[in-house]
């Protein structure tokens, strides 16, 4: 019989109540000012300084600019409005009153605790509201609940407005516990509010903590072992890499790294330690951060290989004769100096593949005798949290132990750098304090680093950044010029510790670089040059105290930054040799980023006066293993093309007769290069690789380099080089060409097969 639904619900109500959730909502505080409602903290401990000032009704708002930096007018504002520095209002608290973390005087860069008094747990349920900052790492801000040493359960903030959240506390009822407020994050969103703490018989609307989750926390580490195989390989994320790893030789520490160290099952990658130089020794390894996982160094094997990275070196879109790191990104060139047989290559590197930039920054470290075969070091500059990164800078040779750290027969390597602090990258002007042109020194030919505590030059404005340091004969001073405010000043030093301000050169942009050239290879005529982060140079003269500026110029055209040559060579001031970051994301790869084809820079006399000009090293004639050669051949609208050569690496030397051509189009394995005679211009297509190029008689001289990923493009014997990273269709021809307006003729045309620098087996 069928029964109407009216008939049913006076039985289906009790059913449907119970399966509807318990009301929400606290019952009782957990003990007395548990929800602060007394405006104190009373039954609480505040430690350091981010609670200090008490409880809170509302955001913290200054009523000035306690940073200065708006009325000091620095330059590193991303926003000339206060808010930029200020907390954001606080929506969505039950209470009155909560703990808050902002400090009125140091906002966001306050650290410290809020502890209550032990309490037992007499509730099913703990509830609370909670906001918070941009945490940087999991655990840096949080509520903790804790009890005989340990954290029993966890909240962390969801964002800047409050969410409420309830700790499932039904097996750890009756047992005593306290909370725990957390705020060990400076700046990067370093703040947090909470409030409500209060108990119940059931579950709050909002997240449910069972304590099932681990929980993240400070944890240290500790492993001893015998290095008997070349690397050490530590699962990774790609969390905020906030762990301090250290590797320690009888005590003293030779590598350090910050990443984010994880159980193997969680890895997403291996992070790695290069135990090159401490083969058959007994180390120790540290790890100081914070973790989820019960024995963060557990995962940590020693191997003769990079785990994960099987094929390295040789994967498909990897190049093979321009500089990239195994993996993770790298950004500016740094330290490039010569000693005693090796060419020394730093550069910005974050090993931590999180795929971020300005906020791990080490100094990755190769070395090489041509320029093109490079060994990859240990890390040289790593990063502690506590001392901070290591952003751009440069390297030179003590000779004569002027700084006094040389402790034997070698030469002591000194690296300038600027370090910034805290641990993550600074969009807040007012920590000026913290970005100062610092010091590390190797006594063991750049294989371990030692850094000086003491800043060579303290912090002066939120972007003073990347010293140049060398030394003025003439005047016998060690020199530093750094970037600061629209150019760069330049300071003195006769032991390379203790610096005095001279002057200003305007008109110059980060990573400066400065040396002599001798012009037209004439060591009597020898001329200061000072080049931009940028690649533009000037030229003039250098008295020891200022720089005249006589001329500028630019030679070097496409996307790359932070310019530098290597110092110290045997044969300057005949040349210089130069790299820079090459600004492409790399594809397929566990690298991101990778620097440019080594160029030389030698200073020549032009009907404009003296200009620079770059080719590619000479080194790299030892990478050809063959070569072939074509007739001359006329142009015109039908292209003219060299099909046939498998070759991948290859070296292209071509003369082109314009003869009245109007265009120029040169295909290279699908990479258009365009010569405009109209405008002078040579281009290649897709890339601010672009610059005027005048023939001599007529006649168009280039020099065509194709790895993989990228093409290089010397034309007129250097007077102009392009750079760009392009995808290359191999199945297109080495070289196809046409012509426009005119009988143009490729008088001359050799193809040289590289060999890659990377594998000692032919391409």
């Amino acid at each position: 019989m069928k029964r109407s639904i009216h008939a049913l619900l006076p039985a289906l109500l009790p059913l449907l109540a119970l399966a509807r959730p318990a009301p929400a909502g606290p019952s009782a505080p957990l003990f007395e000012n548990s929800d602060f409602r007394s405006g104190t903290f009373e039954n609480w401990t505040a430690d350091g300084t981010a609670f200090a000032s008490g409880p809170a009704r509302k955001a913290v708002r200054p009523d000035s600019d306690t940073t200065g930096s708006i009325e000091k007018g620095l330059a590193n504002n991303w926003n000339a409005s206060r808010n930029l520095y200020l907390q954001p209002e606080l929506t969505g608290c039950d209470g009155e009153t909560f703990a808050n973390s902002f400090h009125p005087e140091t906002l966001n860069r306050a650290t410290g605790a809020l502890t209550s008094i032990p309490f037992v747990v007499r509730h099913d349920y703990l509830t609370m509201q909670l906001a918070g900052g941009r945490a940087a790492c999991p655990g840096k801000l949080a509520v903790n609940l804790v009890g005989e040493g340990a954290i029993l359960r966890q909240a962390l903030p969801r964002g800047e407005k409050f969410v409420r959240f309830t700790f499932d506390v039904r097996d750890i009822k009756g047992r005593e516990a306290q909370l725990r407020l957390v705020d060990d994050q400076r700046l990067h969103g370093g703040w947090i509010a909470a409030g409500s703490f209060a108990g119940g018989g059931s579950p709050a609307d909002g997240p449910v903590i069972d304590g099932k989750a681990p929980v993240h926390r400070k944890t240290t580490a500790r492993r001893t072992f015998r290095c008997d195989r070349r690397y050490l390989n530590i699962p990774a994320n790609r969390r905020f890499p906030d762990d301090a790893v250290k590797l320690l030789d009888d005590g003293r520490v030779v590598q350090e790294l910050c990443m984010s160290v994880c159980d193997e099952e969680k890895a997403e990658f291996w992070q790695f330690l290069d135990l090159g130089p401490w083969q058959g020794r007994e180390v120790t390894l540290t790890m100081a951060g914070w973790s989820a996982s019960a024995d963060p160094l557990a995962g940590a094997v020693l191997d003769d290989r990079i785990r994960g990275l099987d094929h390295l070196y040789d994967e498909p879109n990897r190049p093979q004769f321009h500089f990239t790191p195994p993996q993770g990104w790298n950004n500016d060139v740094n330290g490039t100096v010569y000693y005693d047989g090796e060419y020394h290559l730093f550069y910005q590197y974050d090993p931590s593949r999180s795929g971020l930039i300005g906020r791990n920054m080490h100094w990755g470290h190769a070395v090489s005798t041509d320029f093109f075969h490079w060994k990859h070091l240990p890390i040289a500059l790593g990063v502690d949290p506590e001392r901070g990164q290591n952003y751009s800078g440069s390297a030179i040779v003590d000779h004569h132990n002027v700084a006094g750290f040389q402790e034997g027969s070698e030469k002591t390597l000194i690296a300038f750098y600027t370090r910034r602090m805290p641990h993550m990258y600074l969009q807040f002007d007012f920590d000026v304090d913290s970005s100062d042109q610092c010091m590390a020194y190797s006594t063991d030919r750049g294989r371990t680093w030692t850094h000086v505590d003491k800043p060579a030059v303290a912090g002066i404005t939120g972007k003073n950044r990347d010293p140049k340091v060398f030394f003025h004969e003439e005047s016998g001073k060690w020199i530093m010029a750094f970037f600061i405010r629209g150019g760069y000043d330049i300071y003195s030093s006769d032991n390379l510790r203790d610096w005095t301000r001279l002057s200003h050169a305007r008109g110059f942009h980060e990573c400066p670089d400065v040396f002599q050239l001798a012009l037209d290879r004439d060591p009597a005529r020898k001329q200061w040059l000072v080049v931009n982060g940028n690649g533009e140079y000037a030229i003039g003269a250098f008295d020891g105290r200022e720089f005249t500026e006589e001329s500028r110029g630019r030679t070097v055209f496409g996307r790359f930054h932070a310019t530098q040559t290597f110092a110290n060579a045997p044969d300057a001031p005949l040349r210089r040799v130069q790299m820079s970051w090459l600004r492409y994301d790399l594809r397929d790869l566990p690298c991101r980023q990778m620097l440019s084809l080594p160029v030389e820079l030698t200073l020549r006399s032009t009907p404009e006066g003296p200009r620079l000009f770059a080719e590619p090293a000479r080194e790299l004639a030892g990478l050809r293993i063959e070569e072939r050669t074509f007739p001359d051949a006329g142009l015109s609208s039908s292209p003219f093309e060299i099909t046939g050569l498998p070759w991948q690496l290859t070296d292209t030397e071509l003369t082109v007769d314009l003869n009245g051509a109007s265009r120029l189009d040169l295909t290279i394995r699908g990479q258009l290069l365009t010569y405009d005679s109209s405008s002078a211009t040579l281009e290649l297509a897709g890339s601010p690789a672009k610059a005027t190029v005048h023939p001599s008689g007529g006649k168009l001289k280039l020099r065509i380099l194709v790895d993989r990923g990228t093409i290089d493009v010397c034309a007129q014997d250097g007077r102009v080089f392009l750079m760009h990273v392009f995808q290359p269709d191999w199945t297109m021809p080495v070289l196809a060409a046409t012509a426009e307006g005119g009988a143009a003729v490729v008088e001359m045309l050799a193809i040289h097969r590289l060999k890659p620098a990377w594998k000692p087996e032919a391409n």
